[in-house]
């Protein structure tokens, strides 16, 4: 499964005003979840929410003074922070810290689960850490999860190479960052976030989103 197989057809897609969407809100639900997903390159984080997109007609994308803050998808109760338009998305798209938690804390009053994944925030643990303590003592609450994707070296390796069209690149790099995301999962839990460790390398692409949320139910409730 690579990141960037997702097939669908171009459409133009809706966009929405964040203050707007927020002030139309009369009632969270309970048992809202904040999930970040986590691993090195070719790992199918992205895969996630394209597959979403990929799959939901009505989804839509959230603005913040005009620029695209973060993608809807509707029908499955889910929006990721940031855009989704070439190999670099959610996260990696978003410009700042600052700016990732100011869009997060706007995101937070919306009635939908949150998913964060980007390649950039995958080795960066103190910061989300603090984040999701944050979100899961103020209302509305909520539910976070470190799902952490480590597939075997080799598999990520195929993989990075089967997306780069067989060019050569720095694999030292990303084995340290492979190293980063499998010890930081106990760190998390350490710090009293759930934290978990997983694999998708036997997962199809048309399989990405069932796994998704088995994994979810399993190490989350649902």
């Amino acid at each position: 499964m690579s990141e960037l197989e997702v097939v669908r057809e171009s459409i133009k897609m809706e966009r929405v005003d964040i203050m707007e969407a927020i002030e139309s809100v009369t009632e969270l639900p309970t048992g809202l979840k904040l999930v970040n997903v986590r691993g090195t390159n070719g790992s199918g984080k992205s895969t996630i929410p394209l597959q979403m997109l990929a799959n939901d007609r009505e989804a839509y994308m959230l603005t913040l003074e005009g620029k695209d803050v973060a993608t809807v998808f509707p029908s499955m109760g889910w929006l990721a922070l940031g855009k989704y338009r070439n190999a670099a998305g959610g996260l990696d798209t978003v410009r700042t810290t600052d700016d990732m938690k100011k869009i997060l804390g706007l995101c937070n009053k919306l009635p939908f689960n949150i998913l964060m994944e980007g390649i950039l925030a995958s080795t960066v643990w103190s910061t989300y850490h603090d984040l999701f303590k944050y979100y899961e003592g103020v209302e509305p609450y909520r539910f976070a999860g470190v799902l952490n994707i480590v597939n075997d070296l080799e598999v990520t390796k195929e993989r990075i190479m089967k997306r780069n069209g067989g060019k050569q690149i720095k694999f030292d790099q990303v084995e340290s960052k492979w190293r980063t995301v499998k010890k930081n999962v106990q760190k998390f839990k350490d710090g009293g976030v759930n934290a978990w460790e997983t694999s998708n390398q036997d997962i199809k692409k048309e399989e990405t989103l069932d796994w998704f949320f088995k994994e979810l139910e399993v190490n989350m409730g649902g």
